[in-house]
């Protein structure tokens, strides 16, 4: 007998007769009906009781048996739950034993005594014996714990192996005895709040039935393992409520996903008209319905400030699949889909699972920017793979952590039709994976000793901001690896912003990976940016990961002024015509790029002054020869030469346009000062 249950003996209804035995009991005196009749009382029966705090989960009840002297036909088992009303199964011939299924959900959490009843009728006589020789119960006892609104039963509260039972209010935020928990089931009793609060969680690793109040909060988690059912009964209420960061204007957009069953759209967004999806090749306009799970929407406001939604519903659980779009005939192919679970999801796990269709990158939207002209920036949404994430404000925090919030979609890119899918083994348990939220093969690496990271932004005084990450990882290679390791921005529209380059390659990276082995002082990193307008901008470390890029000085190189900085000492700060500059700099780790003769290190100056008239005169302050001066535009393309052979030369620029220029003056003594000057 297995511990924590206590077992009675076998009795014998009153309609039969004992005839006893060593091995086995014997029993005459059985109806001889062809019909069972339960006021016969021709039975044997077993009482099982679980010790306190402990209960049953059946799953079979057998017995071996004879008959002597005749024959006893049938037998049925039926249990005290209904008072012995209803057979258990069906009705089964005893001359070689039976079984009975017992896994049904009226046979699970038996945490009070219980009884069952053998009958037996149809003897061909009413000396026929019945001889049980042997008889026992396949199943599972468990501890279980119940809060009443102030402790638990157990007085330790359950874990994955225990049942808990949600008798009184309870709130995860609360402390002390009221704190995230993990059980195997859960049960939370009519009229009764379960509240799962932000940075907190509960992880039930089989079913859950709600009879009473189940609310998640914005940041809190509910999790289901294996495969458990969740289910709300009439008197039931789940809900998870999703609170936005604040939102500038109403028509700023914030993608969606539902995280229960049958959500209609209407309810979750109402009196909002700006509610799309996108199906692979365009956006579609969803007037109302309901939201598919695992779909993602992307929806405005209805004012300024933050957005409170609510989800109530059957949270989704369990394996759930997304179709995914691809047509082989498009360059690339995007797919906007969502967490379906009322807790963050696992991206690297979803990817590592899902290489067969999958890219491995994803794009988050949060609103940084305005629009321009009613188009939104590309640089709004932040990348995420192999190689990591970056940021679109000079936040740091703002990173995508590598955990989908509740409630949030993304875009994704694929390689391949078919199905992505999702499973409870994704779903994170902890106080702080769920804490983000956007307005908006292998697993994949996360990152070892070797890795080197550097994370650059690109910043102006009117609000540019743009950061892009180089990562030095296992796995990645120097060359354009796809959107596994190396993504390129999900779009540009306006503003300005930064990237990496690949050699023979014409992409923008905003996430590139490179070989891990790859790093040392002779790494030259090429970047390119983008201008929109005509500006002063500054080139920054954000942050850096990793013993090399920390214990080496990393230089900026200008290759349009000829000109090195140490960008570990401070921000490199440049000006720029409106355009798309893709040479213009590059990351290098030894300060030997440019030649003596190149070095602003000589006690000659070079001056340069826009005259009124339209003229620009250079000069030097120690009367060296100029010998020949080179002008380049904003965006580096060389424009003509002046002679000049003297000390001081004034050239007439009244025919070109107001505009930034760069002079490349070469003096007798062949030093090269490069300058910049301003044609107003």
């Amino acid at each position: 007998m297995a511990d924590n249950i206590s077992v009675s003996g076998v009795l014998l209804g009153s309609g039969l007769r004992i005839r006893g035995g060593d091995s086995e009991i014997s029993a005459d005196r059985i109806s001889t009906s062809n019909n069972l009749d339960a006021g016969d009382n021709d039975y044997f029966e077993f009482t099982l009781t679980p010790d306190m705090g402990y209960e049953i989960n059946f799953n079979e009840f057998f017995f071996d048996s004879s008959n002597s002297g005749g024959s006893v036909n049938y037998a049925a088992l039926r249990s005290s739950i209904d008072n012995f009303e209803s057979n258990i199964g069906t009705e089964v011939n005893t001359n070689n034993g039976a079984s009975f299924n017992l896994t049904a959900d009226t046979f699970q959490n038996i945490n009070e005594a219980i009884t069952f009843r053998v009958y037996l009728w149809d003897a061909s006589s009413n000396n026929a014996d019945f001889n049980l020789k042997d008889f026992g119960f396949i199943g599972t006892i468990s501890e279980y714990a119940i809060w009443d609104g102030t402790n638990w039963s157990n007085n330790k509260g359950p874990n994955l192996a225990t049942r808990a039972v949600i008798n009184g209010d309870y709130n995860t935020s609360s402390g002390g005895n009221e704190i995230s928990f993990r059980c195997k089931s859960l049960t939370i009793n009519e009229g009764k709040k379960l509240t799962v609060d932000n940075k907190t969680f509960v992880e039930v690793n089989y079913n859950t039935l709600v009879e009473g109040t189940l609310i998640v909060e914005t940041q809190g988690a509910f999790v289901q393992r294996n495969e458990g059912t969740f289910t709300v009964s009439s008197t039931g209420v789940s809900k998870v409520n999703k609170v936005t960061p604040y939102k500038d204007q109403w028509y700023h957009y914030t993608y969606w996903s539902s995280p229960v069953t049958n959500m209609d759209v209407n309810i979750a967004f109402p009196n909002i008209n700006r509610r799309y999806y996108w199906d692979g090749t365009r956006w579609m306009y969803m007037g109302g319905g309901t939201m598919v799970p695992t779909r993602g929407y992307t929806i405005t406001g209805k004012t300024a400030g933050v957005q409170t939604v609510s989800f109530t519903g059957n949270f989704n659980t369990g394996t759930i699949t997304a179709p995914i779009y691809y047509n082989s005939a498009t360059g690339e192919n995007w797919n906007l889909i969502g967490n379906p679970y009322p807790s963050a999801l696992d991206l690297n796990q979803f990817f590592g699972t899902n290489t067969n269709v999958l890219e491995g990158a994803a794009y988050f939207w949060s609103q940084e920017t305005p629009p321009v002209n009613g188009e939104f920036s590309g640089t709004d949404y932040i990348p995420f793979n192999a190689t990591g994430s970056v940021s679109t404000s000079p936040d740091i925090n703002k990173m995508f952590n590598g955990y989908v919030p509740s409630a949030q979609s993304f875009f994704i890119a694929s390689n391949a039709s078919g199905n992505a899918i999702f499973t409870n083994a994704m779903r994170m348990a902890d106080a702080t994976s769920n804490s983000q939220f956007f307005k908006a093969a292998s697993v994949l690496q996360k990152g070892d000793a070797k890795t080197n990271k550097l994370w650059l932004n690109l910043t102006s005084d009117n609000g540019v901001f743009s950061q892009i990450l180089v990562g030095y990882i296992d796995g990645a290679t120097n060359n354009d690896d796809g959107l596994r390791y190396d993504a390129t921005k999900f779009g540009e529209g306006s503003g300005a912003y930064l990237y990496s380059t690949i050699e023979n390659s014409d992409k923008k990276f905003v996430l590139q990976g490179k070989d891990s082995n790859s790093i040392n002082l002779d790494e030259v990193i090429g970047l390119g940016f983008k201008a929109s307008i005509e500006n002063t901008f500054s080139i920054s470390i954000a942050k850096l990961k990793g013993d090399f890029l920390q214990g080496n000085t990393i230089y900026l190189k200008d290759k349009l002024l000829n000109t090195i900085h140490d960008l570990s000492a401070s921000s490199y700060v440049f000006s720029s015509e409106a355009g798309e500059f893709n040479n213009r700099f590059q990351i290098v780790f030894k300060n030997q790029t440019l030649s003596t003769s190149n070095l602003e290190t000589s006690k000659t100056n070079l001056e340069i002054v826009v005259l009124n008239t339209g003229y620009v005169q250079f000069s030097t302050n120690d009367n060296s020869v100029i010998k020949n001066i080179k002008i380049y535009n904003a965006l580096g393309q060389y424009l003509f030469d002046i002679k000049a052979n003297s000390a001081l030369k004034t050239f007439n620029f009244t025919n070109h346009k107001s505009s930034i220029y760069f002079a490349k003056v070469t003096l007798a003594n062949n030093r090269v000062i490069t300058k910049k000057f301003i044609k107003y």
